[in-house]
């Protein structure tokens, strides 16, 4: 990745008023400019995260028509995957009650609920 410093164009302001141009002058960082990451990936990267995408869209919206096989086992999964979250969230909270009793404030996975991370 590269990170490319632009400054707002004032040549063509009628034409583009919102157009950046790359600044030819980069040595140093600047508050007041702009800053882009060029991320170059290769065509063939592009063209296989495009298919991909496509094809989890396709996927999903031809969800009616997926075997029965296939849907219960996707039922399956996320009743099992369920049943997972609930057992670590009793579990710690045993954990916590116990650690609390003695005296000692400690919980297993602290961000767990964080919706920020």
């Amino acid at each position: 990745m590269i990170l490319i410093k632009v400054r707002k164009g004032s040549e063509d302001t009628r034409k583009n008023p919102k157009k950046l141009y790359e600044d030819r002058n980069p040595e140093k960082f600047e508050e007041d400019k702009f800053y882009f990451i060029n991320a170059k990936r290769s065509e063939k990267q592009t063209y296989f995260w495009l298919i991909v995408a496509v094809s989890v869209v396709l996927l999903v919206c031809l969800f009616p028509i997926w075997p029965l096989e296939l849907k219960l086992f996707i039922w399956w999964i996320s009743f099992i995957l369920l049943i997972f979250l609930t057992g670590i969230i009793v579990v710690r909270l045993i954990v916590y009650l116990l650690c609390y009793s003695f005296g000692y404030d400690i919980w297993i996975f602290p961000d767990l609920f964080n919706e920020k991370v």
